[in-house]
């Protein structure tokens, strides 16, 4: 995900929590420090050979020193996952003024043995809010209206055949000055 210029996140401003940590305590993310959560939402994928559908839940930590997302994923059907990982943020200068990188982990892609996963939707929400010197701090962060869109590259992979394909999207940003 591409933010625009003079978009980007004020990670460096929140307490982090890494995916190690989530993973020490056994998939609690209750583990990690107050004010670390940055958002949540939810995740639906298919278990293609089976057949079956299953929806999860996704919580969004700030990764350590603002410079990564720190995504635990849960579900408990077709199989019970708790699955923490990192999607690394990085500057940019230009057009684009940040970048997420997510990329599913392998115990994601294949739950069960040839069992392999399809993502349907990713929905999630930045909510995360911090205080300092009396001041508000959202999670995501504008200098001032962005004049370019989000730009979204997504690759797939089918897990059988191996076989890749891709698509872009692209998202209009709302804000107004406050």
């Amino acid at each position: 995900m591409y933010f625009p210029d003079h978009a980007g996140t004020n990670g460096a401003l929140f307490p982090s929590c890494s995916p190690r940590r989530i993973e020490r305590a056994h998939g609690n993310v209750k583990a990690c420090p107050a004010g670390s959560q940055i958002g949540s939402g939810t995740v639906k994928a298919r278990a293609i050979q089976i057949g079956v559908t299953a929806t999860g839940r996704v919580t969004m930590f700030n990764g350590p020193r603002g410079r990564s997302i720190t995504l635990n994923v849960q579900t408990s059907l077709p199989a019970y996952i708790n699955r923490s990982f990192a999607a690394p943020l990085e500057q940019l200068h230009g057009r684009y003024g940040e970048k997420l990188t997510i990329v599913d982990p392998p115990s994601l892609q294949q739950v069960l043995d040839g069992v392999w996963v399809a993502v349907k939707d990713f929905d999630v929400t930045v909510t995360g809010v911090v205080r300092r010197h009396g001041v508000a701090y959202s999670y995501m962060k504008a200098t001032r209206c962005p004049r370019g869109a989000l730009h979204g590259v997504f690759d797939f992979v089918d897990g059988p055949s191996g076989r890749t394909a891709s698509t872009t999207a692209d998202a209009k940003v709302r804000c107004s000055a406050r």
